[in-house]
């Protein structure tokens, strides 16, 4: 979805775009993003609880990198995605479900996670876990168990 800057005149405006999961398929042959987003100015690029279906073997961090390096300096790169540091056996257990369908789940440490802003500018506070970046902004929903919710979020500025 992308907006238009606020105005003080009315509502922004939200015209929907739609994105090619083909690494191949870049903003430069997508001639409707071009037609919604100015990339000329910063933008923000968002990709929450996506990039764990895409294996690395597919990809995943060349496809970022493409991603990324098409945005104009002083853009964001906002992610999140799960993990299997706190049960990597609930997390193979998950993997094997999914690839039994033809799926992909790709779990990643918060190593292989941070590898994803490499030549960016880390928002604070940095990598944490998903529950735990500005709580303050959100409501805070009660899960059960003591248990982390397994996932990873990240925001970081293009320099």
């Amino acid at each position: 979805m992308a907006r238009s800057p606020p105005s003080s005149r009315g509502p922004s405006r939200a015209r929907p775009t739609s994105c090619s999961p083909d690494p191949s398929r870049t903003r430069k042959n997508q001639p409707t993003t071009g037609a919604v987003l100015d990339f000329t100015r910063p933008v923000a690029l968002s990709l929450l609880a996506l990039l764990h279906f895409v294996d690395d073997e597919d990809g995943a961090y060349e496809l970022l990198h493409r991603l990324v390096e098409q945005l104009p300096s002083g853009s964001y790169l906002v992610l999140s995605q799960v993990t299997g540091d706190f049960d990597p056996a609930g997390a193979a257990k998950a993997r094997a479900m999914y690839q039994a369908r033809g799926l992909t789940l790709r779990p990643r440490s918060v190593e292989e996670f941070t590898r994803f802003f490499e030549g960016l500018e880390l928002v604070e506070p940095g990598i944490s876990l998903t529950a735990d970046w500005h709580p303050e902004l959100g409501e805070v929903i009660p899960v059960a168990g003591d248990a982390p919710i397994p996932g990873y979020a990240g925001v970081a500025r293009k320099p």
